[in-house]
């Protein structure tokens, strides 16, 4: 009597349900890891949209700028500091809220601090430079301190503030 035909039967059964069982195991840890990555996504959202809130809450002038120096996001502290609701704002680049003779130095400065920040790397400048407010229909220029974070190389965040008293009626200047 030879058992070598059914004890290979065995092991090839063995060897499927085996096979079988991995497979199972492989969907399952697909699923979980699927569950955990739609949780920390989910985590991510509620905390982007609780950081917005507490942007918006806070009163402070915030504004977000994209890879072309585009506006993306012009916070309610913004509005106040420069005289433009966001309508006005999102979509323009920074120079409008900068003294005209300053734009060019104020662009070729962000330029150089956007681009020389590595994808991956948050890196942080102050600085200091006179800056236009809209008033009805004038303008007041007034020094103003912005605190910039270049975001992996992807956003700059600045968060403005008003460094001085000092203020100059000027001309009327479009965006």
């Amino acid at each position: 009597m030879n058992h070598f035909p059914a004890t290979a039967q065995r092991a090839k059964k063995n060897s499927q349900w085996l096979v079988t069982g991995i497979a199972l195991l492989m969907v399952a840890i697909m699923a979980v890891v699927a569950v955990v990555q739609a949780r920390q996504m989910h985590e991510k959202s509620l905390l982007a949209d609780a950081l917005m809130n507490a942007i918006e809450s806070s009163g402070a002038a915030i504004i977000v700028v994209d890879t072309s120096g585009l506006i993306t996001h012009w916070s309610q502290g913004a509005e106040a500091l420069f005289g433009y609701d966001a309508s006005q704002a999102v979509g323009f680049g920074l120079a409008f809220i900068i003294v005209p003779d300053m734009r060019e130095r104020h662009h070729s400065a962000f330029t150089e601090f956007h681009d020389n920040t590595p994808r991956g790397v948050t890196k942080t400048r102050e600085v200091v430079c006179d800056a236009v407010r809209r008033v009805d229909d004038d303008f007041e220029t007034f020094e103003a301190r912005m605190f910039l974070w270049s975001v992996a190389g992807n956003h700059t965040i600045a968060i403005v503030e008003r460094s001085s008293d000092r203020t100059i009626i000027t001309p009327p200047t479009t965006p």
